[in-house]
């Protein structure tokens, strides 16, 4: 009821045909001086929050290059108005003088007299410059609060070296190098075989002679290349996970010829003889053959002859 009688109330203060003042813009109350104009030239915005108009802002984002030849002239315009005076110069000039000259910054804004300048040359004549002889790029080095000793020396000579990672100079590294060519070559042959303090007489190294010799080498890759270097138990076919196998052993072979020397196992037949081979991956040889060579010969033959059999179902009595 309240409301209804005070809208009642304004209208019975004005009458028809009346208008009623303006109580919009500058003569409302809540009047803040309306929108605001641009930071750099002055023109009225159409937004509250913006601060530069659209010509403005494209100068404070691309640069000038941009601008078209009319705004580039009034921007100048503006730039020539906005020039302090001479006057204000002279003004702001003195007034920095005398405040330095009253806090006694006597060094600003003033020269010293020529009895000063005397009296300072007197003051350090006879006395060594701190910094002769002393390259820029080092001067007060050792004074720094982060040093941390230079350029490290050489460990052989105590020479200054030129980079920070290194341990030897160059003189003092060839002559390093050269001792230990030296050294590499006086010792030569002088830790193998009978002269190395582990040697046992060779008892162990004739299979590994025979597994590295050429002929082992050639023997190896016709298997591969026969299975088509697919392992003949499961199809692995894995570049380095491949074993050519012997189908009777090679420890075998080796006792029943009385194989002794490598010249011996070389002419050997039944170590390089192809039907005695099969390629088989390094899981199937370890896990389900070594040990049980005996049992697997009749399946390895049959492969070899064309039987396509199954290694899982292959019964192992």
């Amino acid at each position: 009821m309240s409301q209804i009688k005070s809208r009642q109330r304004k209208e019975a203060t004005f009458k028809k045909g009346v208008e009623r003042p303006q109580i919009q813009g500058e003569n409302s109350i809540h009047w803040k001086g309306g929108k605001p104009k641009c930071v750099d030239c002055g023109k009225q915005l159409a937004k509250y929050k913006s601060v530069r108009c659209g010509d403005c802002s494209s100068i404070a984002r691309r640069g000038v290059y941009h601008m078209s030849d009319e705004l580039k002239e009034r921007l100048r315009q503006i730039s020539i108005n906005r020039q302090t005076s001479d006057e204000t110069r002279e003004k702001i000039s003195k007034s920095l003088t005398t405040y330095f000259v009253e806090n006694e910054h006597s060094s600003i804004g003033t020269h010293p007299t020529e009895e000063t300048r005397k009296k300072q040359s007197d003051a350090k004549k006879g006395k060594p410059s701190n910094r002769k002889g002393v390259p820029q790029s080092q001067a007060g080095a050792e004074n720094h609060w982060n040093w941390k000793g230079g350029l490290p020396k050489c460990i052989n000579c105590g020479k200054q070296l030129s980079r920070r990672k290194g341990i030897r100079c160059d003189e003092c590294n060839r002559h390093f190098e050269d001792s230990r060519r030296r050294l590499s070559e006086a010792h030569k042959g002088l830790m193998k075989g009978e002269s190395n303090p582990r040697w046992k007489g060779g008892v162990a190294t004739l299979n590994e002679l025979i597994r590295n010799s050429f002929e082992n080498e050639q023997w190896r890759k016709f298997i591969f290349e026969r299975d088509d270097f697919r392992c003949q138990m499961c199809g692995d076919n894995k570049g380095g996970n491949l074993h050519a196998n012997h189908i009777v052993k090679f420890s075998v072979i080796k006792e029943r010829n009385n194989i002794k020397t490598l010249e011996e196992a070389i002419n050997c037949g039944d170590f390089w003889d192809t039907n005695n081979g099969i390629t088989l991956c390094k899981s199937c040889h370890i896990s389900k053959v070594t040990g049980h060579e005996e049992k697997w010969e009749s399946f390895f033959n049959l492969t070899l002859r064309g039987f396509i059999l199954d290694a899982n179902t292959w019964l192992i009595n």
